[in-house]
């Protein structure tokens, strides 16, 4: 049927302080908001979440409050496109060099879709991103869906601050104990790292751009290492920088613009900035619901990042550098 009738695109639309200004003065919100603090101090850049919806489940809605109120308490936060499959998924996943995968469901579709991303996660080489999973889940399916592979599982959700503090344990649990394995970003990059990254390996430019990113200054001379090595191959792509006020209509031309130079038989790298919040930190990133199509084909690479806070300029400065790192010959970035 798709390949008859195209997949709907379902158009998101999102806000912001919403939850940052409720939940203020609530000690809960308040201790997370430290908590995650104290993550950037550690890791160098925020905890990052993919919030999806998959399969034919259109009830979004619960999907887009959490994704609100997680970039409030300063949470990155990358919205997928609805209607997505778990392949899908997991490659945006990988893309975006995320911490967790957020996914809802209200259809019914949880011991089929859930354990399928997961499984992809592994199929694609990122074992390491964990699943957390909420919506209409009975909890007679909680063991099955743990054994699976799941982290988190929250049903019915009561209170925005309980949610974050439930899903927020096995982010940082996780990235505390993946500091010993050889998948964490906080490792320098080997030289097979640096080949994967010359072939267009999506983990391996993912975990570049998150060196270029991070506010750490070791992880800051890794990434200008991977810039003077990576440096001798690039040239040969052409980089287009758009910019403009909300609603003029970016999205549509970016999504027009990649699949046109896609038919030509080259290849696109997406590389959307976002602000951060002013007062959390966090922020939330929508352009994958507005660029469906180009999200979804396979020649074209969409990692998102976050503009950090702080210093404007030393921040924009990193952003300069990211697109040496989509080294991948024949590439418009």
């Amino acid at each position: 049927m798709e390949r008859e009738f195209g997949r709907f695109n379902a158009r998101a639309q999102t806000v912001s302080g919403v939850y940052g200004a409720a939940f203020q003065e609530d000690e809960e919100w308040r201790a997370i908001s430290r908590d995650i603090d104290s993550f950037v101090e550690q890791y160098g850049r925020r905890p990052r979440m993919l919030v999806c919806k998959m399969g034919q489940d259109g009830h979004d809605r619960g999907a887009k409050v959490v994704a609100t109120a997680f970039a409030d308490v300063g949470f990155d936060i990358d919205l997928s496109p609805m209607f997505s499959t778990p392949e899908e998924v997991a490659r945006q996943a990988i893309e975006n060099d995320v911490h967790a995968v957020g996914t809802s469901s209200l259809a019914a579709g949880h011991m089929t879709l859930v354990p399928q991303l997961v499984e992809e996660l592994r199929k694609q080489g990122a074992p390491d991103i964990i699943v957390i999973a909420g919506g209409v889940i009975p909890r007679k399916d909680y063991d099955k869906l743990y054994d699976a592979g799941v982290s988190c599982l929250s049903g019915r959700v009561r209170r925005i601050p309980g949610c974050a503090a439930k899903s927020w344990m096995p982010v940082r649990t996780r990235r505390a104990d993946l500091r010993r394995r050889p998948t964490c970003v906080l490792r320098p990059m080997t030289r097979t790292d640096l080949q994967a990254l010359l072939d267009g390996d999506r983990r391996a430019l993912a975990k570049a751009i998150t060196l270029v990113e991070s506010k750490r200054e070791e992880h800051r001379k890794q990434a200008q290492k991977i810039l003077e090595d990576v440096l001798p191959f690039t040239g040969d792509s052409i980089r287009v920088g758009i910019t403009g006020s909300p609603g003029v209509g970016k999205s549509t031309f970016i999504e027009a613009f990649g699949l046109h130079v896609l038919e030509q038989g080259k290849r696109v790298a997406v590389l959307a900035v976002d602000p951060s919040s002013p007062i959390a930190g966090g922020s939330i990133l929508g352009d994958k619901t507005r660029m469906e199509e180009l999200s979804r084909h396979d020649e074209a690479l969409h990692p998102a990042v976050s503009l950090v806070e702080g210093a404007l300029r030393a921040a924009w400065r990193r952003k300069r550098a990211k697109p040496c790192c989509c080294v991948r010959r024949r590439a418009t970035t």
